[in-house]
């Protein structure tokens, strides 16, 4: 983050509606939210700064994880 002030600055604002995450690689930052209704109602908010967003839901576990347990 002492690099890239942005990111930062990002997590700060995200984290006005929970705790705010960056993914493990980097490339996006992340709150998780308990119901579709509270992220979406986020979502709204949030878009007004200017970041490009979206909801996601989440899975357990990635469906490739699963094909290859299945294979073992």
């Amino acid at each position: 983050m002492n690099e890239y002030p942005q990111v930062k600055d990002l997590l700060d604002k995200l984290s006005v509606y929970g705790k705010s995450y960056m993914s493990g690689s980097g490339s996006s930052c992340f709150v998780e939210f308990d119901n579709e209704l509270s992220a979406n109602n986020a979502l709204s908010e949030f878009r007004k700064t200017g970041f490009k967003c979206f909801v996601a839901k989440s899975v357990e576990q990635s469906s490739v994880l699963k094909k290859l347990h299945q294979i073992k």
